[in-house]
């Protein structure tokens, strides 16, 4: 939000605003998510939510983009069967069809040699890692009172 406290961008689905990106105080950029209680119901505590943490698998690895370069991340496709609001789009996916030409060729007079291809475009999976952080914090609190529970058992 600006110093009058109007965000920058805001979402909407019909008329309620669903998000916004604003600047509090000019120092960061905020990407927010609607969250009002009056927005909600039927809201419970996360069931087993260290059980379903766990079900999650996080990888090291490269971006066939940026080979060399190391990355944290999840599976789209895995991640789809623990947290499905965490993850849009279909697993395999795949889009229009194009040609794949040679370098160098020109677009205004493509000759037979110059298409080495045709290949379908992949449409991807994508995260929003912000959904995972619920589940993580009640994760950790669970995990939070296992520990003082223990710590409790071996005090008495």
């Amino acid at each position: 939000m600006d110093a009058t406290g109007t965000p920058f961008v805001a979402f909407f689905f019909g008329t309620t605003n669903v998000g916004s990106i604003s600047t509090g105080n000019g120092t960061s950029t905020s990407y927010n998510t609607t969250s009002d209680y009056r927005l909600k119901a039927n809201y419970v505590s996360i069931p087993d939510a260290a059980v379903s943490l766990q079900r999650i698998k996080f990888y090291q690895g490269e971006f066939k983009a940026a080979p060399g370069e190391l990355a944290h991340y999840v599976l789209a496709h895995e991640l789809q069967e623990v947290v499905p609001s965490a993850v849009t789009g279909e697993k395999d996916a795949l889009g229009d069809w194009h040609p794949l030409f040679r370098d160098g060729y020109d677009p205004a007079d493509v000759q037979d040699g110059d298409i080495l291809d045709v290949v379908q475009e992949i449409v991807p999976q994508a995260v929003d890692y912000s959904k995972l952080v619920p589940l993580i914090g009640a994760a950790l609190q669970e995990a939070l009172d296992r520990i003082a529970a223990l710590e409790a058992k071996a005090a008495a």
